[in-house]
């Protein structure tokens, strides 16, 4: 890791086969124990935009300054910014106006939240809101989701 000079101000030495995002937590700990309270944002390209890399960045407050990525939706279909939540009721509204209930957390780290069968398939907005093989809409919200609103 380097300064905004191109110093660098720590490393870690793995196998090649190990990726960046897997050793980052060790170099970022050593990095901030050593210049605690001295740093104020960083920068990180896409690759390293990950919830725990976030997460670890924010506990330490510091801004994390990352790259804008762009969602795998369809120009014109729903993306998840579409849907409301609830925090009460712990559960999304769609954009019909149907409600998608928390149902459980996968092992990749997202929460689910499912609309009922029957209403989405007789959705008018179906087409747009997931794909023709699909027979119920599923949300899924990364358990990292308010560390990311944060990031820039």
């Amino acid at each position: 890791m380097c300064d905004r000079h191109g110093f660098i101000l720590g490393q870690v030495l793995k196998p090649s086969n190990i990726h960046d995002s897997q050793i980052f937590k060790e170099v970022f700990e050593r990095i901030n124990d050593r210049y605690e309270g001295l740093i104020e944002a960083a920068g990180l390209d896409a690759g390293y935009k990950t919830g725990p890399i976030i997460k670890a960045i924010s506990t330490s407050e510091i801004l994390p300054l990352m790259p804008y990525k762009r969602t795998n939706a369809h120009k014109g279909d729903f993306g998840n910014h579409k849907f409301l939540y609830d925090e009460q009721t712990d559960s999304y509204t769609c954009p019909n106006y149907e409600t998608l209930i928390y149902k459980t957390t996968n092992r990749q780290g997202y929460k689910e939240y499912r609309c009922d069968q029957t209403i989405c398939q007789a959705c008018p907005f179906k087409s747009k809101c997931m794909s023709p093989k699909e027979k119920k809409k599923t949300l899924r919200i990364s358990v990292y989701q308010d560390y990311f609103r944060f990031s820039r």
